[in-house]
């Protein structure tokens, strides 16, 4: 299947494909001409954004779902950026838990970069509850030490109702 979708106040373009296990996937944004933020100012360029896509899903022992990815990120302001992830179904329909890292190519000037600043870890617990499903989500990411000094947890309550009812 093809997915083809455009806007044109945003001006970008996305398509993707998928077979079997495998999905890639491309978007391009901030296409054509520039945008005016105050009527009396010229128009000014947004920055060209290019990102490309490739996923899979496969099923391990029979049951157990392991989904990886892979991103590239072309900026037209920016260094070249690649961010690989993974998700593990320890438990089917119960528990996950996913990783991943982002290579930044930027401009080192602070010096030699921490090769352990880039990665996320993080967990879902979920559990399927009168027909609709109720999960908690734990991330973590650690401090990048160039822009921040403390380290980012998330957490999340999701509720995701399943069925109209009425009563």
């Amino acid at each position: 299947e093809i997915y083809i979708g455009s806007a044109t106040p945003v001006k970008k373009f996305a398509g993707g494909y998928g077979r079997g296990g495998l999905k890639a996937g491309l978007a391009v944004q901030n296409l054509g001409t520039g945008m005016t933020f105050n009527p009396s100012s010229e128009a000014v360029s947004l920055p060209l954004f290019i990102r490309a896509s490739i996923a899979t899903r496969q099923v391990v022992d029979g049951k157990k779902d392991l989904n990886a990815g892979v991103e590239v990120f072309m900026p037209s302001d920016q260094s070249f950026k690649v961010a690989a992830g993974a998700e593990f179904w320890l438990f089917p329909d119960l528990f996950v838990v996913r990783g991943g890292y982002k290579f930044d190519w930027a401009d080192t000037s602070l010096g030699l970069r921490n090769a352990f600043e880039n990665y996320t870890l993080g967990c879902t617990l979920t559990r399927r509850i009168d027909g609709d499903d109720f999960s908690v989500d734990i991330a973590y990411n650690p401090a990048n030490f160039g822009s921040t000094s403390s380290h980012t947890f998330f957490f999340g309550l999701n509720l995701k109702f399943n069925q109209l009812r009425f009563l």
